[in-house]
Formats: structure tokens, sequence, C-alpha cells
């Protein structure tokens, strides 16, 4: 059975914390391809080597502080995020916080990709243009939280 490919756009919070309960007690049909933090990295690190992450991004400023930075590929700053997924991506995570992450959104609602959002901020944001690319482009937006859901299905 092919293992789907998650990536984790903000992985140490609480959404992010969920979704690796679950890949862990599935350990079978996911592969994990690439995790973000803003800040929170020491976690980011134990959950790169737990499910044996390569692909890691991080905010710049702290990009220093990793230790074994060469057993990575590092992803400096939300803005070269988007490069973390790639076509054997089958689902997108997207769990980052208020509207830091609204060019990514934007970038991710173009891929085509599955994507689970609990990012009430960006849709609100972009409101019906990014139902409208994500249609153009073959994307399925997923709210992760009841609240998002009078937003994204109305």
């Amino acid at each position: 059975m092919k293992k789907i490919n998650l990536i984790i756009y903000g992985a140490t919070g609480s959404i992010g914390k969920s979704v690796l309960s679950i890949v862990r007690a599935n350990r079978e049909k996911f592969n994990i391809q690439g995790i973000t933090c803003n800040s929170n990295y020491k976690k980011l690190i134990r959950i790169a080597n737990e499910f044996n992450i390569k692909k890691l991004g991080i905010n710049k400023q702290i990009k220093n502080t990793v230790k074994d930075i060469n057993k990575f590929n590092i992803y400096e700053d939300i803005s070269s995020f988007s490069k973390i997924y790639d076509s054997k991506t089958d689902i997108i995570i997207f769990a980052i916080s208020g509207l830091a992450g609204l060019d990514l959104f934007h970038k991710l609602c173009k891929s085509g990709k599955k994507i689970g959002i609990a990012n009430k901020e960006c849709i609100i944001s972009l409101g019906a243009n990014f139902l409208q690319h994500a249609k153009q482009s073959g994307c399925t937006i997923i709210p992760l939280d009841s609240e998002h859901k009078p937003l994204l299905c109305p």
C-alpha cells in the first residue's frame, strides 16, 4: 500500500500535535515529507528525528541555533516554505496561525493538492479569491476546525 505523503506547516502547534498523533498511530499509512515551525525549533528537531524528516522550515533568525543542521534540508523563512512540498505530496496541513502565512497559503491554493486548513485569518483575508484559485488548480480545501466550516462550506 502506498503511503500518504504529508507536509505539516506549523508542526509544533496544537493542530500539528494532533496530526502527529494520528500519524504515530498509523505509521504504515503516512510519510511526513516536511515540517515547519516559527520558533520552537527544538521540538521541530525532535519531530524530525522521530519521523526521519529531512525537509524543515524554520524562521531564519534561529537557523544558526539548530544542531546537526547538515542532516536536514533547511528552508529559511516562510517565504521559502512553498518549496517544501513537491509532486509527491498528497496532503498539506496548514496550521500556521495569524496572517504570517497569507502569501504561502495563497501559493498553496494553486498547488492542486489537498489542504487541511486550521487558519481562519487566511480564509477571511483571501476570501472568494482563494477558493477560485483552489478550484482552478484542482485543490481541495478541508477545514480542520468546525469554526472554519461555515467559511468554506456555506
